[in-house]
């Protein structure tokens, strides 16, 4: 077997930034391809819909918003019966009477929910403040550790076997917080080409993905974003044959280990992108503003048919519900039950 010489190590290392850089241009151009899906084709195609079978799809919103107030009222009666001990028909007068109470107090909720926002703004602020001192406090810690270790000639960082055993997690967390710094709208690095709609669109995609420790979808979020604030890519386009997308600017030295785990989990997360994309292709708002006539009539019948087969779904529960409910009975106020003396 033939060992690379030194001299070879260098060149090696380029040419893994260029794999690298290359995986990241593709990456960047599948999470602008499903962006486009997002924002751009899923919403032109719902507001199409909503043009050509408006009085259809309101009256599965309304089926369906009916359904759901006769299931909480179901659920609730359900609840008092079993936990409470009343009698279906007490439950039911029960649950309709809070109800008919809860109406004329909805009137001073305005202040009130003024008042809770402010505090829970004051209480944000406290929290922020509060995280700021506990990091502060944690950087002076692992520094005067590292310190330590140093002087003591023990690698910084290692756990009990003497490897890195949190490296997944603590990239997992670096690249979080390289994604909260691009989309704050307070932070000097926020990107400045999506609006704050888009902002707020994609941190919440962020948190659903750091909330699922996915840090393929979190790779490919920052690729995208590198895309759109360092080479001008269009918030809402997909990148083209030939344009690409900038290369990471280089961060330092890195060693073969760290450059062959950037490069799988980059290919992860290309892999993971495009499986997303291949089932998205099947959903009718795929490409739906370059559509022809043929295909938005084609498009047309088949909402046509799932809305009509929706809306029966829903008036078929909403007869069973309304079934569970008539069976109760006229709903009747508690009875006052007097224990019995002894004589």
């Amino acid at each position: 077997m033939t060992l690379p010489v030194p001299a070879d190590l260098p060149r090696l290392l380029r040419r893994l930034a260029r794999e690298e850089g290359a995986e990241r241009r593709e990456l960047a151009r599948l999470e602008a391809r499903l962006r486009r899906f997002e924002d751009v084709e899923r919403p032109a195609y719902d507001a199409w819909i909503r043009c050509e079978l408006g009085p259809a799809v309101a009256e599965v919103e309304e089926l369906a918003g009916a359904l759901r107030a006769r299931r909480m009222l179901a659920e609730r009666v359900t609840e008092l019966v079993e936990e409470g001990g009343l009698h279906p028909r007490e439950a039911l007068w029960a649950v309709r009477e809070a109800a008919a109470d809860e109406a004329p107090r909805a009137g001073g909720r305005a202040e009130r929910a003024t008042r809770e926002c402010e505090e829970v703004e004051a209480r944000r602020r406290a929290k922020r403040e509060r995280k700021r001192a506990a990091r502060q406090r944690m950087a002076r810690e692992r520094r005067a550790a590292g310190r330590k270790g140093a002087a003591r000639g023990v690698p910084v960082g290692t756990g009990a076997d003497g490897a890195g055993g949190g490296e997944a997690a603590r990239r997992l967390v670096a690249v979080y917080r390289a994604l909260a710094r691009s989309l704050h709208p307070d932070s000097p690095c926020v990107v400045r080409a999506l609006a704050p709609a888009q902002l707020r669109a994609v941190w919440a995609e962020v948190q659903a993905a750091y909330a699922l420790r996915s840090l393929e979808r979190l790779l490919a979020l920052g690729a995208w974003l590198e895309a759109v604030a360092e080479g001008g890519l269009d918030a809402g386009a997909e990148l083209g044959e030939g344009r690409d997308a900038p290369s990471p600017r280089p961060g330092g030295f890195l060693s073969l280990a760290e450059r062959h785990e950037r490069l799988r989990a980059l290919r992860r997360a290309a892999r993971t992108l495009d499986r997303r994309l291949g089932e998205l292709v099947e959903e009718p708002a795929w490409a739906f503003p370059t559509a022809t006539p043929q295909a938005r009539r084609t498009l047309r019948q088949g909402a046509a048919r799932r809305l009509a087969s929706e809306r029966d779904a829903l008036r078929v529960a909403l007869a069973a519900v309304d079934e569970f409910l008539d069976g109760i009975g006229p709903p009747r106020p508690p009875r006052v039950r007097r224990a019995r003396g002894r004589r």
